[in-house]
């Protein structure tokens, strides 16, 4: 099992690897939780770390299988 990896939406916090969307031309990339307030996630291009970072609502996001607990 991963610790960069949450195990469920709820649970998602600074640090953890989620996967978002950037534009159907642009498609899914993993993202680095770098803030969370409520159910907004503050995200950074895990690969891209100077890119810029994303505003994404929690339900927008996806999980990454953490593998067996």
């Amino acid at each position: 099992m991963t610790s960069g990896l949450p195990r469920s939406w709820e649970t998602i916090g600074v640090g953890h690897m989620v996967v978002f969307h950037e534009s159907p031309d642009d498609g899914w990339w993993e993202g680095i939780v770098i803030k969370r307030e409520g159910d907004l996630l503050t995200l950074r291009l895990r690969d891209f770390p100077k890119q810029g970072t994303f505003v994404r609502h929690i339900n927008t996001v996806a999980l990454v299988n953490p593998g067996l607990a």
